[in-house]
């Protein structure tokens, strides 16, 4: 699972996974939490778009934040936080809230 946040120090991912049980209950792997910030200065663009899977091929979107020495990380719309963080960000950046999910940049770094 992901979590998303916008905050005044950058855009803020949580990565959760959930522990893993054996069938006679005993816990095999402890579950785990990891945070990442990305401070405003190393984020260069925040997409809006969609992706789409098989066998459904049904457009899910997702957020994909490029950071300025290559990286990304995407964030897809079943993260917790998904819907605050897009009206956040096109708040932030002076951009409407986009209608659709079609490759729709909704942040971008001021010069």
């Amino acid at each position: 699972m992901q979590r998303i946040r916008v905050t005044d120090e950058g855009i803020l991912v949580t990565y959760v996974e959930k522990p893993l049980i054996s069938v006679f209950g005993n816990v095999v792997r402890p579950g785990s939490e990891s945070e990442f910030l990305s401070p405003w200065d190393d984020v260069y663009t925040v997409w809006l778009g969609s992706v789409t899977y098989p066998p459904d091929e049904v457009p899910t979107p997702e957020l994909t934040i490029d950071l300025v020495y290559g990286e990304y990380m995407e964030i897809h719309a079943d993260a917790e936080g998904f819907g605050e963080a897009i009206g956040e960000l096109c708040r932030r950046s002076g951009v409407p809230v986009p209608a659709t999910y079609e490759g729709t940049e909704i942040w971008f770094a001021r010069e």
